[in-house]
């Protein structure tokens, strides 16, 4: 058997866990370091997709049932530890990092907005002719992401606390931090114009993971 941690609130919360958890196991807490951690005992990770994707949707509803009542700090999905001994290991090494991120997040939510290219038949993709004209068309592509995440970061204006951009080959990923106004914030980024090569894809609110230095 193993441990999954779910996530960790402060100590002197009240919230409470769901019973059961991924796999219908049931779930238990501890505390430590000021923390209190929420966990299952699980035989490990199924090797099925379909069973893994299920114990992630699992682990997520969790980590929002104990967010619906309290800031919380998830756990990253799988983690796996040798027993109560190891867990309280973990969380006594990383309980300043934990305890300062919830005091300063306290009432903080967190969304995500991932920047998506658009499908694009090859016919339309023009070819590079030279290692030169290749760069070029790579930081272009690049520079695409980082321009609209700075007019969308810029269209919400003082609502967000803090913005974090995350880009990939095909991809990105704009994270924001509110505490207030969440409807003034999905209205100011419905106002922004898209590129069309891209669209976004609004996710949220989740625990503010992100943010957690």
């Amino acid at each position: 058997m193993a441990i999954l941690p779910y996530c960790v609130v402060l100590e002197e919360s009240d919230v409470v866990a769901p019973e059961t958890g991924v796999a219908e196991a049931e779930i238990f807490e501890l505390e430590e370091g000021g923390l209190r951690c929420f966990f299952s005992d699980v035989e490990g990770v199924p090797k099925d997709n379909e069973a893994i994707r299920k114990m992630a949707l699992q682990f997520r509803d969790v980590i929002q049932s104990v967010f619906a009542e309290q800031t919380t700090i998830p756990f990253r999905f799988v983690t796996l530890l040798h027993g109560e001994r190891e867990l309280r290991k973990f969380l006594r090494e990383h309980s300043k990092k934990f305890l300062t991120a919830l005091q300063n997040l306290d009432g903080c939510v967190q969304f995500e907005l991932h920047l998506v290219r658009r499908n694009t038949a090859a016919s339309d993709i023009p070819d590079a002719e030279s290692g030169t004209e290749y760069l070029m068309q790579k930081k272009a592509e690049a520079d695409v992401f980082e321009t609209t995440s700075e007019l969308l970061r810029s269209s919400a204006g003082d609502l967000v606390r803090s913005w974090h951009f995350r880009a990939g080959d095909d991809d990105a990923r704009c994270y924001a931090l509110l505490r207030d106004n969440v409807d003034e914030f999905k209205r100011s980024l419905s106002k922004v114009k898209i590129p069309p090569e891209l669209r976004v894809v609004l996710s949220g609110p989740w625990p503010p993971s992100e943010f957690v230095e």
